[in-house]
C-alpha cells in the first residue's frame, strides 16, 4: 500500500476530470484518490461518481459544505495508504510526481514533509506579478535549511505539492481550525516540533490559478492573518521576547502589532526615512536612515532580533545583504517577515 491521495473539493465540475486523470495515470504506486466533496451544488460529484466506475481507486465522500479544514480531516481519516500525497481539484500533478516524491522520502528518511517545484499557469488570463513571486521564491528553496530559514516570509511549501508519510499527518493530529491559513500552520507547527522539510527539485506540479481558488477568497489567506500566524510561531520558536522592526510603513506596523499581541516587545523601528529628533512610531523609537542603515548602529543594536518587515523586493534585497556584511546571519540574528 503506497500513496493515498487526498483531494477536497467544491464546484470543481469544470477541472476535477483533469485533476483526476493526472493523478490516476501516476502509475501502481497510487492506492487510492480520496476525493471529498464539500457541499458541491453543481456535477462535481457526478463526474467524480462517473471516474470511480471506471476505476476503482477512485473514492467519494460526500458531506455537507464544512470548510477546507474539516473536508482534509475527513479524507484524512480515509486514507489508507502508507503516504498521503495532497493536490487540489484545480491542479494538474506532472508525469512521475508520485514515484520521484516517494523515491525522494525512501531516500531521505530524515525528511518527514516532502514537496515540489510547481509550474504556475492561470484559468482565466495572465499570471499576476505576485503569484510570479511566489511560485519563483518557493521554487528558490528546496533544502531543510533553506525553507526553515525563510519559513516567516510565506509559506515555503506549495500546499498541493505535499507527500508525507501518514504516520506524520497522524502525529500532528491533521489540520487546524485557526484564523490564518491550515497549510501554512501545518508547516509552522511541524517546524515547532523539529520535523524536517525537503523538496524533490523538479517541477512535478501544474498549480493553476483562477479568481475563485480559495486564496484568493479567503480572509485567513490574507496578509493581516498571515501576519498574525508569523507572530505566534516566531514567538514560539525563537523564544525572543523583544525585538527592533526595520519598516516602518504600513507592513511594519502591522508585524509590530501582530508581535505585541503575541507578547513580544517592540523595542524600535528603523526605516530610510528623515528621522526628526524625537520622532516615534506606535509610541516606540524610530529612527531614519536615507543613505542606509550604517554599521555603527547595527553595532550598537546587535543584542536585539531585527524583524525585517520591507516589502519593496530591491530595498529588502540590499537590506539582506547590508546585514550579512555586518556578520548578521539571517534566522539567527534576524528575520523576513516579507
Amino acid at each position: 500500500m503506497l500513496v493515498s491521495f487526498l483531494i477536497p473539493v467544491r464546484n470543481g465540475e469544470d477541472t476535477i476530470d483533469q485533476a483526476l486523470e493526472s493523478v490516476l495515470s501516476q502509475g501502481e504506486e497510487v492506492l487510492e484518490v480520496v476525493v471529498v466533496d464539500d457541499g458541491s451544488t453543481d456535477g462535481t460529484a457526478s463526474r467524480i461518481e462517473g471516474r470511480a466506475e471506471r476505476d476503482g481507486r477512485v473514492r467519494l465522500v460526500r458531506r455537507p459544505p464544512g470548510g477546507i479544514v474539516s473536508a482534509l480531516n475527513a479524507g484524512l481519516a480515509l486514507c489508507r495508504g502508507q503516504f498521503v500525497a495532497r493536490m487540489d481539484a484545480d491542479d494538474i500533478s506532472l508525469p512521475g510526481r508520485v514515484r520521484r516524491q516517494v523515491e525522494f522520502l525512501r531516500r531521505h528518511r530524515e525528511v518527514d514533509l516532502a514537496g515540489c517545484l510547481v509550474e504556475a499557469a492561470s484559468l482565466s488570463g495572465k499570471l499576476s506579478p505576485g503569484v510570479l513571486r511566489y511560485v519563483e521564491w518557493s521554487n528558490s528553496l528546496v533544502a531543510h535549511g533553506e525553507i526553515v530559514r525563510e519559513i516567516f516570509v510565506e509559506s515555503p511549501i506549495v500546499h498541493p505539492t505535499f507527500m508525507a508519510r501518514r504516520s506524520f499527518f497522524e502525529e500532528m493530529g491533521g489540520y487546524r481550525e485557526v484564523p490564518w491559513a491550515e497549510d501554512y500552520d501545518l508547516i509552522l507547527r511541524a517546524a515547532c516540533r523539529g520535523k524536517r522539510f525537503g523538496k524533490v527539485p523538479e517541477k512535478l506540479l501544474l498549480w493553476r490559478d483562477h479568481p475563485g481558488r480559495l486564496v484568493r477568497r479567503d480572509p485567513r489567506c490574507k496578509r493581516r492573518a498571515l501576519f498574525r500566524a508569523k507572530a505566534h510561531f516566531f514567538r514560539l520558536m525563537k523564544g525572543i521576547s523583544r525585538v527592533g522592526v526595520v519598516g516602518a510603513g504600513t507592513s511594519g506596523k502591522k508585524v509590530a502589532r501582530a508581535l505585541v499581541d503575541e507578547g513580544v516587545e517592540v523595542e524600535f523601528f528603523v526605516d530610510n526615512r528623515e528621522s526628526p529628533p524625537g520622532r516615534a512610531v506606535m509610541g516606540r523609537p524610530a529612527f531614519g536612515f536615507p543613505e542606509g542603515i550604517p554599521g555603527d548602529f547595527l553595532r550598537r543594536v546587535r543584542g536585539i532580533h531585527l524583524v525585517l518587515a520591507v516589502g519593496e523586493e530591491k530595498g529588502r534585497d540590499l537590506l539582506v545583504k547590508l546585514l550579512g556584511s555586518e556578520g548578521f546571519v539571517e534566522g539567527r540574528d534576524f528575520t523576513r517577515f516579507l
